[in-house]
């Protein structure tokens, strides 16, 4: 006998997958903390190591999870939603698109793929702080500018409305041979926007829970397929005031080397 076929379609386990994550960066919750606020706030009945494990498995997207504990996870998020990204890249694409007028499918799809990138200046990387009175921990973001080169990870794929791609994006300390994995990029926090920007180029958006990032870059090579521009970064104000930040004049904070290392059809 077959499995019963889930209420759910993929999208949507996923859409609530990635809104429980959202929900947690937001909050700076750990599983446990999110495993207990379900329970809560829900009355899903769940164990204390259990709730935690099956709160790891769903964000991790180890295994999937039931759809009893998926319409729990549902109904704990209420209207707590995801940017919606697809809207933003198209009115995005209505400022960067330039005489060339809208992008076609083929002109995004150009650029999907996993990157290995190379960024000299500023990073924004996680750190996870502990103490008497916080079990739980905090995660905090601090910026810097870096002696040395940062290695990010970086994922695009086209959006379904071909106004843009979805971009992923995780920094890595360490150099991609020694050890970048781009299967982190699954549950990072930095998600965002790239709109097509003039004959070659594209305006990269990536949006983390305290800062904002631009990046203008443009095909420098074809073989292999290399992207190259410069950056600029944007941390929140105390208080968390404005959301968005205004992008011209564009000053580089740094500058980026982007190198496809895997195409969409070999993911």
């Amino acid at each position: 006998m077959g499995d019963t076929p889930s209420i759910y379609s993929d999208y949507q386990y996923e859409r609530l997958r990635l809104r429980l994550l959202a929900f947690q960066r937001k909050h700076s919750k750990k599983p446990q903390g999110l495993a207990n606020d379900i329970v809560n706030r829900t009355g899903y009945a769940m164990t204390y190591d259990g709730g935690r494990k099956r709160v790891e498995r769903f964000l991790n997207n180890a295994n999937r999870v039931t759809d009893d504990f998926v319409a729990a996870v549902e109904a704990f998020l209420g209207d707590f939603q995801l940017i919606d990204y697809e809207s933003a890249a198209l009115a995005l694409s209505k400022l960067t698109r330039g005489p060339q007028g809208a992008p076609s499918e083929e002109d995004i799809a150009r650029f999907a793929g996993i990157y290995h990138g190379e960024m000299t200046g500023l990073i924004t990387a996680e750190h996870e702080t502990s103490g008497a009175g916080n079990a739980e921990g905090k995660r905090i973001w601090v910026t810097t500018t870096l002696p040395d080169p940062a290695y990010p990870v970086f994922r695009m794929a086209p959006m379904h409305n071909h106004a843009g791609l979805y971009v992923w994006a995780a920094n890595s300390m360490a150099k991609p041979e020694q050890g970048a994995r781009p299967e982190d990029l699954q549950n990072v926090p930095s998600r965002g926007i790239a709109s097509r920007f003039g004959a070659d180029g594209l305006l990269i958006v990536i949006r983390e829970p305290q800062c904002s990032f631009y990046y203008n870059v443009r095909i420098a090579s074809d073989a292999p397929f290399t992207l190259y521009g410069n950056g600029q970064h944007f941390s929140d104000d105390e208080g968390g005031s404005e959301p968005t930040r205004p992008m011209p004049p564009f000053d580089p904070h740094c500058e980026i080397r982007m190198v496809r290392i895997k195409e969409p059809e070999e993911e």
